[in-house]
């Protein structure tokens, strides 16, 4: 029973997260995807015992108190980063892109997509022509932590992910520009892959299939033949996690083959569930279990002190071990991985019960004072939108977490830097006088079917 109920919760904490679209569209989507991926679909898995906890000699079981607490971390977390980050925002979230957004600005936002994808085609290919192909590409990536220009390069895909992701959300309800947009944003994931990690790549996919989903059953369809498009959906679903399990096998495959005996023994649903990269999940309910015994914590002090050592560390290129390999170290004497914990379960392992509030405002706060960096850096809403749901990538894809200010600092103060003067000269551009006015389209509100109709001023 308090399992179940406990599950209620963390999907109250998706609920909230879904209604921060109309204040943070991209951030919001980002977000959303990274709670399904990372912990909620895993929490499904386990309450179903369809898979094994991970590790299974340390990780709780449903019918462990720390499952239904763990749900209620997570759920609690985004909630309280959801209800603070709403609350700021109305009246002041300046980068929600209004119904009659000029069609100019939405074909300046294609072109910088377009930049930000060629200039990750580019990099990438740098990265296979300098260490030797894929296997020794993302090898040397997972090994680089501290800045450089190495770092740098994987800023274009990320934000090429971003915006596309952001222009289906507008293109949805043509089928064309949907598939495109879709297409070149999952070319601009699959470019991160070469950096050794499919979290990218897996959240791009969360928001592909919601996003299929929601169009699917938008209001402009028709609800009969719900059964076949139930089966269509399960088929996107089964493609999505057999592609996760491709690419796990594809990593391990190029750079470390032994590796994928292990991966042979585990059943066929583990075997995806740790594709999608979910251990995540499993590490808080870690935290929730052991904090104050396994992981002893000096509470705000020693967060304070963890999070100075974050920032300073890489910059120093003194890369201390983070909070997922301290955290992995007490279970394991030898590792050079941690056990991702995100912010939820980092939270809970430095304050207890006051981090799921504590972690959850500032989280909240934060995104908060991305969006607003965003609009003022950035000349241009869609734009803007695009670049907050970048920073959340990179940043706090999970709430705030320990890392999080390191990764601005060698991320998105670059990014905020190139992207507003670029948006901003264009804007100048534009300005200038052309002679007679010309009659410019724009997209008005939507119409009962659901799609924006067109019309000029």
């Amino acid at each position: 029973m308090a399992a179940t109920a406990s599950l209620l919760v963390l999907f109250g904490g998706l609920g909230a997260l879904w209604r921060l679209r109309t204040y943070y569209p991209v951030a919001a989507l980002v977000l959303l995807g990274s709670a399904i991926h990372f912990y909620a679909f895993r929490a499904v898995l386990i309450y179903l015992d369809l898979v094994p906890p991970f590790p299974a000699q340390y990780a709780p079981t449903a019918d462990d108190a720390a499952y239904a607490a763990g749900n209620v971390v997570i759920g609690g977390f985004f909630i309280v980063l959801a209800v603070t980050s709403g609350a700021l925002a109305p009246g002041s979230a300046t980068t929600v892109p209004s119904a009659d957004e000029s069609l100019a600005e939405l074909s300046g936002l294609r072109q910088a997509a377009s930049w930000a994808l060629a200039l990750a085609a580019v990099s990438a290919a740098w990265l296979l022509v300098r260490y030797g192909g894929i296997g020794g590409a993302i090898g040397a990536a997972r090994r680089a932590r501290t800045i450089g220009v190495e770092n740098a390069l994987r800023l274009p895909a990320i934000v090429a992910t971003s915006l596309y992701a952001y222009l289906a959300l507008l293109g949805r309800h043509w089928p064309l520009r949907l598939a495109r947009y879709l297409g070149a944003g999952a070319l601009a994931s699959v470019s991160v892959f070469l950096w050794g990690t499919r979290g990218v790549v897996g959240m791009f996919a969360v928001l592909t299939l919601s996003l299929f989903v929601a169009t699917w059953f938008g209001a402009g369809h028709r609800t009969r033949d719900t059964g076949k498009r139930a089966l269509t959906i399960a088929v996107a679903v089964l493609l999505l996690t057999m592609g996760l399990y491709g690419l796990r096998l594809a990593r391990y495959a190029v750079v470390d083959a032994s590796a994928t005996d292990s991966i042979s023994s585990e059943n066929v649903v583990s075997n995806l569930s740790l594709a999608a990269n979910q251990q995540w999940y499993d590490a808080t309910l870690l935290a929730v279990r052991d904090s104050g015994e396994v992981y002893p914590s000096d509470g705000l002090g020693s967060l304070v002190d963890k999070w100075t050592q974050s920032i300073a560390g890489p910059l120093s290129g003194d890369d201390a071990a983070n909070v997922n390999l301290r955290f992995k170290l007490q279970y394991v004497t030898r590792a050079s991985n941690g056990w991702p914990l995100g912010g939820p379960g980092e939270w809970f392992l430095y304050l207890g019960w006051s981090g799921v509030f504590v972690g959850g405002m500032l989280s909240g706060v934060a995104l908060f004072l991305l969006d607003r960096a965003s609009a003022s850096a950035i000349a241009g809403r869609g734009l803007a939108a695009g670049v907050t749901g970048a920073l959340v990538v990179m940043a706090m894809r999970t709430g705030l977490e320990e890392q999080s200010i390191a990764r601005l600092i060698r991320w998105g103060v670059p990014l905020l830097v190139v992207a507003g003067v670029a948006s901003r000269r264009r804007s100048a551009a534009r300005s200038q006088p052309t002679g007679a006015q010309q009659h410019v389209p724009v997209i008005a509100p939507a119409s009962r079917s659901g799609a924006p109709l067109e019309r000029t001023n």
